[in-house]
């Protein structure tokens, strides 16, 4: 599994909108059970904590997928931004017991978290629609 997070164009100066796509490494198809991706944050020290996140079905309710070896799936995320919150570090998903580092692509440096703001959307099997307005 590969997983990467890039800051969407529904950011602002106090809220970030951000996709999180997974993609399936493997020489074989994989099932990504429905929901939600099992987020976790890097902490000062670089150790993956989870994150505390809220769950919506959005942009609908979750749904087994089966992701074939080289294909994507993808989910949306929100939070708060405030110069007095937190940098992001670094993301991660859990896959299986172990941390799959989330690469993330900002616009212009990484975004403030507050914390309790994060909100998450399913996992889904195609871009459109993924991203929170």
């Amino acid at each position: 599994m590969a997983a990467e997070m890039q800051e969407q164009d529904g950011s602002t100066e106090t809220r970030t909108v951000s996709m999180l796509s997974l993609k399936n490494n493997s020489g074989r198809p994989c099932t990504i059970p429905a929901g939600w991706a099992s987020m976790g944050l890097s902490d000062e020290n670089g150790t993956y904590q989870p994150l505390q996140a809220s769950r919506q079905n959005y942009p609908g309710a979750g749904m087994n997928i089966t992701v074939k070896p080289g294909e994507w799936v993808y989910a949306s995320m929100k939070w708060t931004t405030d110069v007095e919150c937190p940098d992001t570090k670094s993301f991660a998903v859990s896959w299986y017991g172990t941390w799959v580092a989330a690469p993330a692509k900002w616009f212009n440096g990484p975004r403030q978290l507050c914390p309790n703001t994060v909100v998450q959307g399913t996992i889904q099997p195609t871009r459109v629609g993924v991203n929170f307005m």
